[in-house]
């Protein structure tokens, strides 16, 4: 994730035409789909705050919470009840997609194809030799794709491992030791996964694309640039 964003932000930073143009502009997110990226964004930042609070205690992320006296029921109700929000999301965000046409029509747009790795493969052939032909991307990019389905099966992962860990003994009056463990593991290791991703990759695209830069406002808009659809490297 690093080095592809690396080698676009390059390619792009030699480019003397500016990238803030004046496009026609064309629908991407619908108002719910809008207020689902707001709770998800808000979600997540509030469990990897607190998460990482309730494992490191002492460190400067768990600073908010020591402000309380019982800082650490805090933390654990902070992350129970965004863990709650993020579950409810997640069903509605499932029934969201397979009851409206709407919904049904962006999971279609979502889905991987084999064009992906094509497009992934020229975008990269692009980054090293300029004289290759521009690369006509689709609504969403494999970029865009890889980003979400990494979130499904993070939000999988995460929600399971995190069900296992809240019941705690029921998980342990009926499951071996091992399961517990290997269930803290991951859901550790998954939750520092996840913020690098957005840290690296999302952050990238949202705020220092030179296409986009200072900030993305798609997710505020729900309309992107026409431009942002093709690559120009």
């Amino acid at each position: 994730m690093l080095l592809h964003n690396l080698l676009d932000l390059i390619c792009k930073a030699k480019k003397e035409t500016p990238y803030r143009r004046e496009e026609a502009l064309i629908p991407r997110f619908s108002v719910t789909e809008r207020i689902q990226h707001s709770i998800l964004a808000i979600c997540f930042i509030l469990l990897a705050i607190s998460g990482f609070a309730l494992k490191f205690p002492d460190s400067p992320l768990a600073w908010p919470f020591q402000l309380f006296s019982c800082g650490a029921v805090v933390r654990r109700w902070v992350h129970i009840g965004c863990a709650t929000a993020f579950i409810g999301l997640s069903i509605y965000h499932l029934f969201y997609l397979m009851s409206t046409s709407r919904g049904r029509g962006q999971l279609k747009l979502l889905k991987p194809r084999w064009q992906d790795l094509r497009d992934a493969k020229n975008v990269i052939i692009r980054y090293f030799n300029s004289s290759a032909a521009s690369v006509k991307l689709p609504h969403y990019s494999y970029m865009e794709k890889t980003e979400y389905w990494a979130l499904i099966w993070g939000s999988i992962i995460m929600t399971i491992t995190g069900l296992l860990l809240y019941f705690v003994n029921v998980t342990l009056s009926n499951l071996p030791l091992w399961v517990t463990n290997l269930a803290t593991t991951i859901h550790f290791w998954e939750a520092v996964l996840a913020t690098l991703a957005i840290a690296v990759w999302h952050g990238y695209w949202v705020v220092f694309d030179p296409e986009v830069y200072p900030l993305n406002l798609t997710w505020l808009t729900g309309q992107s640039h026409t431009v942002k659809r093709e690559s120009k490297l």
